[in-house]
């Protein structure tokens, strides 16, 4: 099959969903026109669609949600918010109570102020608190790319990980074949019987 025949087929699927643009239809129809082969295979994709459409069942107003539902929660989904609440309420206890200890130990004139002031001040904390643990960790991983890009920078490099993957599988290997020992004071003679040596 050449590929004006592989196009041809693809438009005639497309033909069937409502996908062609008017050119195409256009130069589908001009090939029809000579192509017998090609209006078998048009006839053939319309008979299996419309054996596909009466076979169609139709799906529950509710299918989605059910579906959805009896699916076990993944580990690497996160969880859902509302099971945050606990912590958040926490947070909030906490920032409440720092700002109210900072101003109720303010020795300024106006009270108002100062928990407005203490309440800012605990708000920053945790503003730069997140700034700076994101920095941290961009910080962390550039490290980490500086430091395998200079590690593999060098021939001998290449090297030395590969023993190092090798002693690593050799751990691994030893790791599994850790329980096929033969229990103490039980040996086997020549002839294969067990004896016990105490």
């Amino acid at each position: 099959m050449n590929k004006n025949h592989d196009l041809q087929l693809e438009w005639l699927s497309h033909e069937l969903d409502g996908g062609l643009a008017a050119a195409q239809r256009v130069q589908l129809k001009a090939s029809l026109a000579g192509n017998e082969e090609l209006r078998r295979q048009r006839l053939e994709l319309r008979r299996l669609d419309s054996l596909l459409s009466s076979a169609r069942l139709p799906v529950e107003a509710d299918f989605h949600r059910r579906v959805m539902k009896s699916l076990p929660a993944a580990g690497w989904e996160s969880r859902h918010p509302l099971s945050w609440r606990w912590a958040v309420a926490i947070l909030l206890l906490l920032g409440g109570s720092s700002a109210a200890l900072v101003g109720a130990g303010s020795a300024q004139a106006v009270r108002g102020v100062a928990v407005f002031s203490a309440a800012r001040s605990v708000l920053d904390l945790f503003v730069s608190s997140a700034l700076a643990g994101a920095g941290l960790l961009a910080a962390s991983w550039k490290g980490i790319g500086l430091a395998m890009g200079d590690l593999f920078s060098k021939p001998a490099s290449y090297v030395g990980l590969a023993v190092f993957v090798v002693l690593l599988n050799l751990l691994f290997l030893s790791l599994l074949r850790g329980g096929r020992r033969t229990p103490q004071g039980v040996a086997v003679r020549a002839g294969g019987r067990r004896h016990d040596d105490g």
